[in-house]
């Protein structure tokens, strides 16, 4: 076992290294060296500079957060952040385990200490100095985006959940990568929730329940109740879940989330006692999984399904039938909702104030203006775009030498079972 002095020397002379992987694995080898000398800490960072040393004064921030208990809190903040300030990117991306690993247990003591805030600022640049480029998804994304919503400050996670995700970070190809992949949906989903942006948090949340599993993980049936909510406040029915989704998994997600489902069946109805009774029926279950709020703006959701379907069938209605069709309490309450929907552009009517006729339009939109024709210049434009990157990284999958490995065993495979029988 190395000394302190030893580790101080080794990792001076590795500034030049030619070999960053092997320098990282070795300060991970040999961190029971710093994790012994707590007292002389800060000595050992006296010796080190950045960004030289990037990776050495990593593990020694490393040590510090992880005694037990941790000493001046807000001095490993402040530390943290010159370090992200003058730490070299290269080192970052080839120590991305300890890195990752340290802003996993930062994350951890913010929480503790309830600093929700005062992280949000450090994890979004730790996130940005670990990425090749924005496109790509590392293991600290879920991070930030828990600490953005503790915080009760989820706009400042839009930066990184409006992204168009299409790469990994090295990090993500650590063991527990895939419980940071559904944490980041599962808390960017909620970031949309709360913003009540709730086509994308659909999106994120589907992520969540479609990824490959052999088992359902806490994650995904959590996250697969709200998707349930979400999509019956956008479209008025439960989500349709993709035939490459497991059927075993799809029928214990089912099975563990009967309360929505209970809810949802009322939801497709006409009759809104029965969505409050379902909704007293399991409120502790809701309020025990955090999504009564979510459950209650099913109410007014349920009486514009209900108006909405007015719209279908009648170009003229009174006031007064649209309350008693909508099964809505008032003529006041059908006003309010109508005048709201009118207002969000969900559907066209006019309201005449005098007799009380609420007469419903087509959409006025021609569809036929130089604003249209932009729109859709750009939509074919972002669909040529997306078509190029599909085909690059379908190419770069075909040359990965782990999925030629992959397809060429799944091959033997076969052929010696063709042979067998």
């Amino acid at each position: 076992m190395a000394t302190l002095e030893q580790w101080i020397n080794a990792v001076r002379n590795s500034s030049n290294a030619s070999n960053l992987c092997e320098v990282a694995a070795w300060l991970k080898k040999n961190n029971d060296i710093l994790l012994k000398n707590p007292t002389h800490l800060d000595q050992v960072l006296n010796h080190l500079k950045l960004p030289d040393h990037t990776l050495g004064v990593l593990s020694v921030l490393d040590a510090r957060l992880s005694l037990p208990n941790v000493p001046d809190f807000e001095g490993v903040l402040s530390h943290t952040d010159e370090f992200l300030r003058d730490c070299d990117t290269i080192q970052v991306r080839h120590g991305h385990e300890l890195y990752s690993e340290y802003f996993h247990r930062l994350t951890y003591e913010i929480v503790e200490r309830k600093l929700f805030l005062r992280g949000v600022t450090t994890l979004l640049r730790a996130v940005q100095k670990l990425q090749g480029n924005a496109e790509e998804l590392t293991s600290i994304h879920a991070d930030l985006c828990q600490l953005c919503l503790s915080a009760c400050h989820p706009a400042a996670a839009l930066p990184v959940l409006e992204a168009d995700i299409s790469q990994m970070s090295p990090d993500m190809s650590l063991p527990d990568a895939s419980e940071h992949f559904l944490r980041f949906y599962y808390y960017g989903g909620s970031i949309y929730c709360a913003l009540k942006e709730f086509d994308k948090a659909h999106f994120f949340f589907e992520q969540a329940v479609v990824c490959p599993a052999s088992v359902v993980s806490k994650i995904a049936l959590e996250s697969y109740k709200k998707l349930l909510i979400v999509s019956l406040l956008i479209t008025g029915k439960t989500p349709q879940i993709p035939k490459y989704v497991s059927q075993g998994i799809v029928r214990h997600l089912r099975g563990l989330s009967q309360p929505y489902h209970d809810l949802a069946s009322v939801f497709v109805g006409n009759d809104p006692t029965q969505m409050e009774r379902v909704i007293r029926q399991h409120e502790d279950t809701f309020r025990r999984e955090q999504n009564l709020g979510l459950v209650k703006q099913c109410i007014p959701a349920f009486f514009k399904k209900n108006i909405r379907r007015l719209t279908n069938t009648f170009v003229t209605l009174s006031l007064a039938d649209v309350t008693n069709r909508a099964n809505l309490n008032s003529i006041r309450d059908a006003e309010s909702y109508v005048l709201e929907m009118i207002a969000a552009r969900d559907i066209y009517a006019t309201i005449n104030e005098k007799d009380g006729m609420v007469s419903f339009h087509d959409n006025p939109v021609a569809y036929n203006s130089q604003t249209t024709l932009e729109e859709v210049d750009s939509e074919i434009r972002k669909c040529m775009f997306l078509d190029e990157k599909i085909q690059r990284m379908d190419q770069e999958i075909s040359l990965n030498p782990q999925y030629l490995q992959k397809v060429a065993g799944s091959q033997e495979d076969k052929e010696a079972t063709s042979l067998r029988s």
